[in-house]
């Protein structure tokens, strides 16, 4: 499921929506029974490459908020995070 906030960077929008698109793609070579060995390999590698920009991107995000909270703050996260 894709996922915007409101602080959503464009290009991270993008990202995760090309990834989707990549997925469905993949999905479609299997449906349509178009896929090879070179295909699966092709389609994984892109998906994965996404896959570390988007967790990237989340992680950054923690980065971030941490910089931005107060350590009062970031210690109520903590405990209501988990």
């Amino acid at each position: 499921m894709l996922r915007v906030t409101p602080s959503a960077n464009i290009v991270d929008v993008l990202i995760q929506v090309a990834l989707v698109d990549k997925e469905r793609e993949l999905d479609r070579l299997f449906a349509t029974k178009a896929i090879t060995r070179d295909r699966l390999a092709k389609s994984l590698k892109n998906i994965g490459a996404l896959q570390a920009r988007v967790r990237g991107a989340h992680l950054k995000t923690h980065l971030t908020q941490v910089e931005i909270l107060t350590p009062e703050q970031n210690s109520r996260y903590g405990k209501l995070r988990g």
